[in-house]
């Protein structure tokens, strides 16, 4: 804001004062023989004169500083106008400090493809952006709550029982001990054993292989470095979701998020030994990679991402669609033939001009010089397309890298796959059939069955209710519906049969689930209404308490 007009009246001007650059031709201080010759033939009226003229300039004097003072005090009030129209409403609050303007163009963010506007609670802070550092605070916070929650179910949940007495080290080692926890620890510790199912082979390498790489920091503990490895990589799941989410829907949404994810009904299941959390983190790191445009970046992260879970080839699909959409189609075939075009023709122009002998010397060495220059300038946008094309098959070749693994251990580069369907009866089937079966076969009511039924079923539905309405958005966020979408498409093509012996058709669907980041993103936008903020966080936090105590006493969850 301006400093106020002074209100005191200008100091009294001189007779000599004139307006700069306006010399009086009249005045007798500026002729003096002219004044001389007044006096002498006029007195009076040269001493009226005389008297007259300081009254005129010392009324020009004072009403120059008034008009000065007035265009001050206006021009202010319109920058302040001009600056209130701009969107973001920190850069306002800060445009009277000093190097305001410098510190705004540095702290101005553009949102990966089309700059989303400012929404209320996400402009930059006045003293400047640090967004990572932002990021880590609040997933630090989450990680640093969820933590302290874990905790007191792992104290309360013996309530009842008549086991005897635990040490926290037993305690602990539960979280590492349980259902396919048992499995990547027992492949970090002696590799794929041959089976007769090859079931090890169900269990994607990258995982078993950071915890046995971390087992000598943990003094030989595999367990301890499966805990270590996936709370670490939830950590960093729970940063990249808050940054991303920051980037597209503001802060406010990306906190909400952040602690929406730790909250989830099967949110332990990041804490414990399973590789949910370290796919998550590359995946959220993948597609961060993609809305920035490092393609080589996502490409190698996709591809770890691949020899993750199965479902990381997906991100591939990702990768294809944010190329397309950035560059309005394949740079390397279409901008190639317009620039081709365009250069032949201009060659061709200058060929005759040379052939009819138009051109001088100068005339054709620059014709030659641009000859040369247009095709190296086209070679090489030709080739810098075609590299981030190529970095396109990285992500599969995370795949590829499994399937050798399982060709080397079960002598079937498709292992995975098989043994997927000979012990948990996973098959393929239309997206829409294993729904129907869970709601069918659901079984009596308040039974165990019924249960995780209506578990895996209420999770099914509420990604998709989440997500189909984000596709009617700009095509600039459509990756993250498409992919969260094809997530829960994924899960639901490849259900279990349903049998005596696994009546749940949608088997780990609600664990799973914990994949589909873009629906915790959604659900973050949402959630600016306090009512319904306050209700996600105590139907999710009450049902993870259930379910977390259920698990530490062995019983299966999802």
């Amino acid at each position: 804001m301006a400093p106020p007009a002074d209100p005191s009246p200008p100091p009294p001007a001189t007779p000599t004062t004139e307006p700069p650059g306006e010399p009086s031709t009249t005045n007798p201080t500026l002729n003096p023989s002219a004044a001389g010759a007044a006096t002498a033939t006029q007195p009076n009226a040269g001493q009226t004169a005389a008297a007259a003229r300081p009254s005129a300039a010392e009324t020009m004097t004072a009403a120059q500083p008034n008009a000065a003072q007035t265009e001050t005090a206006t021009q202010p009030n319109a920058a302040q106008t001009e600056t209130a129209t701009q969107p973001n409403a920190a850069e306002t609050a800060a445009a009277t400090q000093p190097g305001a303007s410098t510190a705004a163009h540095h702290r101005r963010r553009k949102a990966p493809g089309q700059r989303r506007p400012t929404s209320a609670g996400s402009e930059p802070d006045a003293a400047g952006d640090r967004p990572w550092r932002r990021a880590a605070l609040v997933g630090g916070g989450a990680f640093a709550a969820s933590r302290a929650g874990l905790a007191a179910v792992s104290v309360f949940a013996w309530i009842g029982d008549q086991q005897p007495h635990r040490t926290p080290s037993q305690v602990a080692r539960l979280w590492a001990s349980q259902w396919d926890s048992k499995w990547f620890v027992a492949i970090a510790e002696h590799g794929y054993q041959p089976t007769p199912d090859a079931s090890p082979a169900a269990f994607f390498p990258l995982y078993p292989l950071l915890i046995r790489a971390a087992t000598p920091l943990c003094l030989g503990r595999a367990w301890v470095a499966a805990l270590l490895v996936a709370n670490g990589a939830l950590l960093a799941a729970l940063i990249l979701l808050y940054r991303l989410t920051d980037l597209e829907l503001g802060r406010a949404a990306a906190a909400r998020a952040t602690f929406y994810l730790v909250a989830f009904p099967t949110g332990f299941f990041l804490s414990a030994a399973y590789n949910e959390g370290l796919f998550l983190a590359l995946m959220l790191a993948t597609v961060y990679c993609l809305r920035r445009r490092l393609w080589w970046s996502a490409a190698a992260l996709g591809a770890l991402a691949a020899t993750t879970r199965s479902a990381g080839i997906l991100l591939a699909a990702a990768f294809a669609f944010e190329y397309v959409r950035v560059h309005r189609g394949i740079p390397a075939f279409r901008l190639g033939a317009a620039e081709k075009l365009s250069t032949t023709e201009r060659l061709n122009a200058a060929e005759k001009l040379e052939g009819a002998g138009k051109l001088n010397a100068a005339e054709k060495l620059s014709a030659t010089a641009k000859r040369r220059g247009a095709g190296k300038l086209r070679g090489t946008g030709n080739l810098r397309h075609w590299s981030e094309i190529c970095a396109f098959i990285g992500i599969p070749c995370g795949l590829g890298a499994v399937m050798i693994v399982n060709q080397k251990a079960y002598g079937d580069p498709l292992a995975f796959s098989h043994t997927q369907a000979a012990h948990w009866g996973r098959h393929l089937t239309w997206p829409w059939v294993a729904p129907m079966n869970a709601a069918r076969h659901a079984g009596p009511w308040f039974t165990e069955i019924w249960a995780h039924n209506v578990l895996e079923l209420t999770t099914v539905a509420t990604l998709a209710v989440l997500l189909i309405p984000w596709l009617r958005r700009t095509l600039d966020q459509a990756i993250y519906p498409m992919l969260g979408l094809a997530l829960v498409a994924f899960m639901v093509s490849f259900p279990s049969r349903y049998t005596s012996d696994i009546p749940y058709p949608l088997y780990s669907a609600s664990r799973i689930g914990l994949e589909v980041f873009p629906a915790f993103m959604a659900l973050g936008a949402l959630g600016r209404r306090p009512w319904l903020d306050r209700a996600v966080l105590a139907t999710f936090l009450s049902t993870q308490g259930v379910l977390a105590a259920h698990f530490l006493h062995s019983g299966w969850v999802a």
